[in-house]
């Protein structure tokens, strides 16, 4: 048995209609819900950047025996950059953070690395970054 044209008119003309409809009110969506997930990757991926700057910079310093310029704002850097990592990356990439925080011993008027070597330091820098760079970055290794 076949259907009526008149029918498989109908039936085409409200497919259509609802295919329009499901267009209009769900690609909006979509659209926005895709734009925050790269907006938050791009946020996560500044802080990364910064946090990964501010260690170097460290490093650096540490390594030349030298103290960080300007030893107060770097701390306010790093701690803004820790607390945008707090908020932004998962309990694991959090510690592995901390991790790195705890080899940098803030003393009067200088900053040093309170005992470790800058090998361990870099190590531990290493894993941080690689921990943080995986929740926006996914690899493999």
């Amino acid at each position: 048995m076949t259907a009526s044209p008149l029918v498989t008119i109908v039936a085409s003309f409200f497919s259509a209609v609802i295919g329009t409809l499901l267009t209009i009110f769900l690609t909006p969506v979509l659209q926005h819900h895709l734009w925050r997930r790269q907006r938050r990757a791009e946020i996560k991926l500044a802080a990364i950047k910064e946090f990964n700057r501010l260690v170097t910079e460290f490093i650096a310093a540490t390594t030349l025996n030298r103290d960080v310029v300007d030893h107060v704002a770097w701390f306010q850097q790093l701690n803004t950059v820790n607390g945008d990592i707090e908020v932004l990356f998962s309990s694991g990439s959090v510690r592995a953070v901390e991790a790195v925080n705890n080899m940098i011993v803030r003393g009067p008027g200088r900053v040093t690395l309170g005992g470790k070597t800058p090998d361990e330091f870099i190590a531990a820098r290493d894993a941080a970054l690689r921990t943080l760079y995986s929740e926006v970055i996914p690899f493999r290794r």
